[in-house]
């Protein structure tokens, strides 16, 4: 081993490195490793940390170390951790130590040596970097960039307390790119690409993608009129090579045409195909040669015209309009040759050519530039919502993670002071799986990796100039003046998989040429027959992997073979062979007329359930192995399931279900799937909108109300029969619980329904008004504990999975509440996560709630991305052989490049279009090979791949990668005789069996009645017996207290005589308008109950939160002009009132920043003192736990600090605040970086006036 020679203490640990990973351990010039699946990298990275504190002897705190995901930083903490504890503490191994290891002589020697070599200089490094872990840097990109970000968010007029990630930012994206789109809706920039009636999911579904995904907040202004720019002068570039003859400019740009012939080129081709041509004097022939000669001429009339430029294009210049008119006259007489009969078949093929590749990208062109027009308003009006949505971002402070990313970058580019604290901060950066990150991560890396001096001045005002309308110009400028020794990047090029995310697989590849290369090849998780698999799979042979494509930039390649440490691989034999195609026959089910068959899908989930069932319940017959151990494939999870997507999650938990197995979904597709769920949301959406008739009629039919489906529908043609109401239809509203049929309803559907009825309507009646005020959790809890969903899902292990879906709803309650919104907020956003599961339409994202699920032994199930990372024993693989590319049915595509291209109404697309939607196939389908070997990676022992032969396979072709292989190896016979017959072909890597389908006969299975199962619990329930009552449990609840809470109750009698005028009287002209039924006009928080729901409608309060909100922005460096309210607190107000509270905030904000605290708290950030806005604390004192937050605190040129309330009470009365202004300054006490005097001032934003209030603070000090 390498590592016994100059570092023999590493051989201490249990798992010794091997050779690859020595040498990468120790590599100390910048340096990428190509790590493959199972090869250990994790333990190599832990281990290098190691090495660098004991044998470089760097502090913990000078290595950043990053990871892409908050899981794997968790885990990369925690194995850095242990290897360190390792090293400081580890005791002598014994000689049983050593049996139980297994370990051979040579091992045993080499252990010896190294704990020798352990001395307590090694030993004291490893302790101190254990003590000093606290501030270790180990943390996502995305985290780093946001620490920095924090530092810096001042400069540039963010808010510090800055979000990420939230669902509901890309909702109100969607939303305000929805109203421009209606603001513009008859421009001809708009009418061109959206189709009438379609402007909703034309904005939210594909204008608003383009922004959320490839703009961020450092985007440049008019970011799409330049790149649209970029394109009209790469038109003209083209046009002018291609046709005009001219050279191609030296910018870099000449791949955009590199596989396209000039027109001369074919011209003279087929001139010398026709002279040589015997036939050309053939009678015969004559109108064919006249044709082609006519095809000639018009391409030297063609080819004789000057270029065109940018301003002929734009102008639509005469000269334009004589090359397209030319250009016409071409194409006829082109397909004139192409269609005239007695062709001469060797010119015919040259024109042919000419005609289906060279004529139709000259087609694009002109479309493009007829397009022209529209183009260019279309993306004027994208950069106005460009300008929007990052000023909303401002506002909100809600921020996307390519947005942290981009202004992280930003930052180290234009501050010079960041940038030199930065970079000396840290002498070594390990980045782990960098094949998920892009061209801004590696920038941004490599900033951090100046060498001292470079960009530097004296006066530390340096900053970075690149192009930054050219591609990889801030990696050109910075890639030969980095540090040689700082970066250590760790990745696979096979495992780049997301590419929705930006992840750029030709990053990571590019990166071997600026820096050392080293590769991991030995595969620690797999056995050696799955590992010989993998080889034959991934090779050439296999049909996965392309190696004659490895030029391609976007194709990872799989360069070597994967190996087993110390051993050769098996050959592979019918009897071992661990990877299994097998692929369903839908031909029995097209076929068949009866209906005895169930659908392909099903019958594929089918045999996956039944298959892992059949090996559980075999292991299970062998509980112990010969070595002593449990059999591990007597555990459900042992297995995994692993899906390209989600779309089928409900027909895989049906048939887990039906055989019994415990499972684990990585995510809930559709939480409606579980009745409890849709009973208790229709519920609630009656009580928020009672005319509802489908939740109605389902409220009607669940066990909250017990009817049958007849009833119900006997009652609704009751209530909504519009004859007997004497109403129009227009002006009919339905109220679900109508008495006025009451004798009718009865009737119809007898007493023993009746009776069911009239309980279902007193339950709503009691409930709807507590169900609208009380706190959400507290109504789901009241609905399932009391009405029994709670106990009936306890019944078996199948009706439990139901209590998880109910988990995930109360989630999402919560965060519903803690982020202050109301019940119909929720019912709204639940309906439209009911409606459309597939799109992201709701600002609820089931996707970002977690909660703990407590089933330790599950078969997991998962998508493919979710896997990475994981291993498991035995692999079932879904989804993955009959792919079409999402490229086919997008209509906007983007690069770097040329920026946007999207696709006319008229169908027709443009060359950028075309280039774009071809290059995206090409780089989906590289991808999708990249999936393919990261889904059948994760397995430790074998793999199944499920498909099946369609009848009519409407799959693309190119993606068949999986059937193709079969067809290689093993043809398309369908032959019935196959169906119970394994067959292997030696050199294919895999098995193949035909499946054969399954009758629905085949499902039925004894469920036992519910009532039953009931009884036989209750039977197993002891006799009550009161001595045997435990006493109740004593529970000691802690009081939480919010500061403002503190105050005494605000009075509502107006104003009184003497007291100073209210300079903001409309305000109150508003209030009251809003006010509902004689509500105070007190804008401060009143006291509510824990359990009550805010307030649907706009309140005193919700203006209160708005100007804390614009002084929040004020006090971080927005301007009260550019603040924008949130639209969640402009509960129900027109236009015309929302211009009104906005403007009355802007002139409170102005009036705040020209007083004298005003320009106390500027100093402070212009001297970058400290300073906080919304500063949050929570605090335990006086027996209770008190959380709340400063409005502004700062510290002034003598080292003090000013503490600012805003209060926005109708009457100047500071007396009524002593108590909460106490609260906070015993907490700024506690919080603040260093001790110093705090004066308390009330800032009365209705007055104007400042009021200090200092001492009588101190006096009520908790």
């Amino acid at each position: 081993m390498d590592n016994t020679n100059s570092y023999p203490y590493l051989s201490i640990l249990e798992k010794e490195l091997d050779p690859h990973q020595s040498k990468v351990c120790f590599e100390t010039k910048n340096t990428v490793v190509s790590a493959g699946a199972g090869s250990g990298k994790t333990q190599v990275l832990a281990t290098r940390f190691a090495w660098l504190v004991i044998s470089q002897k760097i502090r913990v705190n000078e290595i950043l170390t990053l990871t892409f995901t908050n899981k794997a930083a968790a885990e990369m903490y925690q194995r850095i951790y242990l290897t360190l504890k390792e090293f400081a503490f580890h005791k002598e191994r014994t000689e049983d130590d050593f049996k139980r290891l297994k370990w051979k002589p040579d091992r045993i020697e080499r252990y010896r040596k190294g704990f020798e070599d352990l001395t307590e200089d090694k030993r004291s490094l490893a302790k101190q970097a254990l003590d000093e872990f606290a501030g270790a840097h180990i943390q996502t990109l995305d985290s780093y960039s946001g620490s920095l970000l924090r530092q810096c968010a001042n400069r540039y007029g963010l808010k510090p307390d800055f979000s990420t990630g939230a669902a509901d930012s890309a909702s109100a994206i969607r939303e305000n790119v929805l109203r421009t789109l209606i603001k513009y809706a008859d421009n001809p920039g708009i009418k061109s690409f959206c189709a009438p009636g379609e402007i909703e999911s034309f904005a939210k579904d594909k204008v608003a993608k383009i922004i959320i995904d490839h703009t961020t907040i450092a985007t440049p202004e008019n970011y799409f009129t330049i790149k649209f720019k970029t394109q009209c002068s790469l038109i003209t570039h083209v046009w002018n090579y291609l046709i005009a003859g001219n050279d191609w400019p030296d910018d870099g740009s000449r791949n955009i045409v590199s596989d396209t012939s000039r027109l001369s080129e074919y011209k003279s081709n087929i001139e010398d195909t026709l002279n040589s041509s015997d036939k050309k004097d053939d009678p015969k022939k004559k109108a064919y040669v006249e044709s082609v000669e006519n095809l000639l001429s018009a391409a030297e009339k063609l080819m004789t015209e000057e270029g065109i430029s940018t301003d002929d294009i734009s102008s639509k210049s005469g000269h334009l309009e004589s090359v397209l008119e030319k250009f016409d006259d071409f194409v006829k007489a082109v397909e004139t040759a192409y269609a005239t009969s007695n062709a001469i078949q060797t010119v015919k093929s040259v024109v042919g050519k000419l005609k289906g590749e060279w004529v139709s990208i000259a087609n694009q062109i002109t479309e493009f530039i007829l397009q022209y027009d529209d183009l260019k308003s279309f993306y004027g009006i994208l950069d106005t919502i460009l300008s929007e949505t990052n000023n909303l971002k401002r506002q909100s402070g809600s921020l996307t993670f390519n947005d942290v990313t981009s202004m992280a970058q930003k930052i180290l580019i234009e501050n010079e002071d960041i940038r030199n604290q930065e970079k000396r901060a840290y002498k070594k950066i390990m980045i782990d799986e960098f094949q998920d990150n892009n061209g801004m991560n590696r920038d941004l890396l490599y900033l951090l990796s100046l060498r001292d001096g470079e960009f530097e001045s004296e006066g530390g005002t340096c900053r970075i100039t690149f192009d930054e309308n050219k591609i990889n110009s801030l990696h050109d400028a910075i890639v030969e003046k980095r540090d040689a020794e700082k970066l250590f990047f760790v990745g696979d090029e096979k495992q780049s998989i997301y590419k929705f995310r930006n992840a750029d697989v030709s990053v990571f590849r590019g990166l071997t040429k600026e820096n050392t290369e080293l590769s991991m090849t030995f595969n620690y998780r797999s056995t050696p027959e799955l590992v010989k698999s993998f080889n034959m799979l991934f090779s050439d042979s296999g049909g996965i992997f392309d190696s004659s494509r490895s030029d391609v930039e976007y194709e990872a390649v799989y360069k070597q073979d994967a190996e087993k440490n110390g051993s050769v691989l098996p050959d592979l034999e019918k009897n071992n062979v661990p990877v299994h195609v097998c692929m369903v026959d839908e031909g029995p089910v097209k076929a068949d007329s009866s209906g005895k068959y169930f659908p392909q899908k099903e019958q594929q989930v089918y045999f996956v359930a039944k298959k892992i069932s059949d090996m559980i319940n075999e292991a299970r017959l062998h509980p112990i192995q010969e070595d002593g151990k449990e059999n591990p494939d007597a555990k459900f999870s042992s297995y995994a399931i692993l899906v390209k997507s989600r779309t089928d999650y409900a027909i895989i938990q049906r048939y887990m279900n039906m055989m019994g197995i415990n499972y684990e979904l990585d995510e809930f597709k559709n939480i409606f799937e579980a009745g409890p769920v849709s009973d208790i949301y229709n519920f609630l959406r009656i009580c928020v909108y009672p005319s509802d008739t489908k939740s109605f009629a389902c409220y009607l039919t669940s066990p909250l109300a017990g009817l049958s489906e007849i009833s119900m529908e006997k009652i609704l043609s009751n209530l909504v029969d519009i004859k007997h109401r004497n109403a129009d239809e227009d002006d009919f509203v339905f109220n679900p619980f109508d008495t006025s049929f009451d004798r009718v309803i009865e009737k119809d559907i007898g007493p023993g329904e009746w009776k069911k009825f009239s309980g279902a309507r007193n339950f709503y009646k009691d409930k709807r008004k507590i169900v609208l005020q009380q706190r959400l959790t507290k109504t789901l809890t009241m609905l399932w504990n009391e009405r029994g969903y709670k106990y009936e899902t306890m019944l078996t292990p199948q009706t439990e999975l139901y209590a998880e879906q109910f988990d995930l709803m109360f989630e999402m309650a919560r965060t519903t509440e803690e982020s202050g919104k109301s019940i119909g907020w929720f019912v709204d956003e639940l309906k439209n996560l009911q409606k459309a599961q597939k799109k992201d339409d709701s600002d609820i994202d089931a996707s970002q709630v977690s909660y703990p699920l407590e089933r330790p032994d599950a078969v997991q199930i998962m998508t493919i991305h979710k896997s990475k990372g994981l291993q498991f024993r035995h692999v079932f693989i879904l989804g993955c052989t009959s792919v079409s590319p999402k490229s086919d049915d997008k209509q906007m595509f983007f690069d770097e490049t040329t920026g946007l291209s999207v696709c006319h109404r008229n169908g027709k697309g443009n060359f950028f279009l075309e280039r774009q939607k071809k290059l995206e196939e090409a780089m989906e389908l590289a991808e999708f090979r990249r999936l393919l070997y990261v889904a059948i990676t994760r397995a430790e022992n074998d793999v199944h791949i499920l498909g099946c032969w369609e009848e009519r396979d409407k799959s693309s072709t190119k993606f068949r990668l999986i059937k193709n292989a079969v067809k290689n190896f093993y043809g398309e016979e369908k032959d019935p005789a196959l169906y119970t017959e394994r067959q292997y072909e030696k050199a294919a890597g895999f098995d193949y069996q035909l499946l054969q389908p399954v009758e629905y006969q085949a499902l039925a299975r004894k469920n036992e009645n519910p009532d039953e199962i009931r009884k036989k619990v209750i039977s197993r329930i002891p006799d009550f017996d009161e001595k045997n009552v435990r006493p109740p449990y004593e529970t000691h609840p802690v009081k939480r207290v919010s500061p403002s809470h503190m105050e005494p109750e605000l009075s509502d009698d107006g104003f009184r005589p003497g007291k100073k005028s209210d300079l903001y009287k409309d305000l109150s002209l508003i209030l009251a308008k809003k006010s509902a039924e004689g509500d105070s006009d007190n804008t401060e928080e009143k006291k509510e109950s824990e359990d009550e729901m805010p307030s649907i409608e706009f309140q005193p309060a919700d203006f209160g939160t708005l100007v804390h909100d614009c002084l929040s922005g004020l006090a971080e460096g927005v301007t009260p002009e550019k603040y924008a309210p949130p639209r969640r607190l402009l509960k129900n107000l027109t236009e015309t009132e929302i211009e009104q509270i906005k403007e009355i905030c802007v002139r409170m904000c102005r009036h705040f920043a020209e007083s004298r605290l005003g320009h106390l708290a500027k100093q402070a950030i212009d001297e970058k003192r400290f300073l906080r806005s919304e500063y949050a604390f929570s605090m335990f004192a006086d027996g209770s736990l008190f959380h709340g937050s400063i409005d502004l605190i700062f510290e002034t040129e003598d080292g003090n600090y000013i503490m600012v309330d805003y209060k926005t009470d109708r009457e100047v009365e500071p007396f009524r605040h002593y108590k909460q202004q106490a609260c906070y300054l015993t907490a700024a006490k506690e919080i603040l970086p260093h001790p110093g005097e705090i004066r308390s001032f009330l800032y009365y934003l209705r007055f104007d006036e400042a009021v200090e209030i200092s001492e009588k603070c101190r006096e009520h000090l908790l």
